[in-house]
């Protein structure tokens, strides 16, 4: 029949239910969802279709819809195929109108898979808003209010007490910072779009404070990202290899892994109590250092085949015996590190479903690989 075989060409699951409720037709695509032949299927009823702990409820969906008294079309279950595995599953009922009343129901089903992951995600990302938000404004008020007393204090004393005191609250700033920054980095990535690898960069480094390096780009490749993640990507990334990979800051390997972010609010405050860096750069612009020669450089490119893309630079690299743990949260080797720099990296590049991973670099520094696959591969 002409009209079985429109059916049969629905990309969706549709079952024929008689008035009492028995399953008398079905689709090729309820065989292809189910893994049940079509003789299977004609031993099973609606029910022996839905995962057990979802079988009452849709049964009540169901006489409620052969009654005619369904207030809700559409009810969400879980599909149980032949392997006995479930899936997200939502039907949308209808009666069937014969000469002498209703002659049965059909119902048509299709996978809920992505919408459930997307509602997930959805959720898990307003959770993690909400704890910024605490984090933003209950630890930072009562922060604010012990910095004023401190200020009071410096204006009656000068101590190395107090010093103290002013760089506990910058650590306890930079932590709260790279707090926010690690519980946003771990969002799922929403909408992207095609950016230019060295555009992004380039934006990244005009936002650290780079007064001691130089930032090269080699070759062009462009990636579907969220830019603002990216950027924030290289920015911790920048940080990890001015900070840590310049000659005149890491007086060995083991002190070449910087975690912590440091935003400039946070400069601010440090330069407020006499905790400078010591240097006049322009955040952003190329300097030298004292040999007249740049202390680190900085070298983003794409990976052959564009298959990602790198940034190394030509400090004193990280040893093989730690590089299992740099990602992990709270790992740092510097006394001022917060640990969540790199974390944050690897979060937000497993956010947009990229690996990051560390190596030598061609000079001997750190060498970050970010692989991002090819979306028409075949997996």
């Amino acid at each position: 029949m002409f009209g079985e075989r429109v059916l049969d060409a629905v990309p969706e699951t549709v079952i024929v239910l008689d008035p009492t409720g028995r399953l008398v037709w079905w689709n090729r695509h309820a065989t292809a969802a189910t893994g049940y032949d079509d003789a299977e299927l004609a031993t099973l009823g609606p029910v022996d279709l839905v995962h057990e702990s979802e079988r009452e409820r849709f049964e009540t969906w169901m006489e409620s819809l052969l009654a005619g008294d369904l207030e809700n079309p559409v009810v969400e279950t879980r599909l149980l195929d032949a392997d006995g595995d479930s899936m997200p599953y939502e039907f949308v009922g209808a009666l069937l109108d014969g000469q002498d009343g209703v002659s049965g129901a059909v119902a048509t089903g299709r996978d809920i898979s992505e919408r459930r992951a997307r509602q997930e995600l959805e959720r898990q990302n307003e959770r993690l808003e909400e704890f910024a938000s605490v984090v933003s404004h209950d630890l930072r008020n009562p922060l604010t209010v012990a910095e004023g007393y401190l200020s009071l204090a410096q204006l009656e004393h000068q101590s190395e007490d107090l010093v103290r005191v002013a760089e506990a609250h910058k650590r306890m700033y930079d932590l709260i910072d790279d707090l926010l920054t690690l519980a946003l980095a771990g969002m799922a990535v929403g909408e992207t779009e095609p950016v230019e690898l060295s555009t992004i960069a380039r934006q990244g480094w005009a936002s650290v404070e780079t007064g001691v390096g130089e930032l090269t780009i080699e070759g062009q490749a462009t990636l579907e990202a969220d830019p603002r993640r990216l950027r924030e990507l290289f920015e911790n990334l920048f940080r990890n290899a001015v900070e840590h990979g310049s000659a005149g800051r890491a007086t060995s390997s083991h002190d070449a892994v910087e975690h912590g972010a440091t935003s400039p609010a946070s400069q601010a405050r440090r330069d407020a109590v006499g905790h400078g860096t010591g240097t006049d750069a322009t955040p952003g612009v190329d300097a030298e250092g004292a040999s007249g020669a740049p202390t680190v450089t900085v070298t983003v490119g794409p990976l052959a085949d564009d298959g990602g893309f790198y940034v190394e630079d030509d400090g004193p690299g990280i040893p093989e015996e730690i590089r299992d743990g740099i990602f992990e949260s709270g790992y740092t080797t510097s006394e001022r590190g917060t640990g969540f720099g790199l974390a944050i990296v690897e979060d937000i590049a497993e956010a947009h479903g990229w690996t990051v991973s560390v190596q030598d670099g061609r000079t001997g520094g750190a060498r970050f690989e970010v692989e991002v696959p090819d979306p028409n591969a075949p997996e």
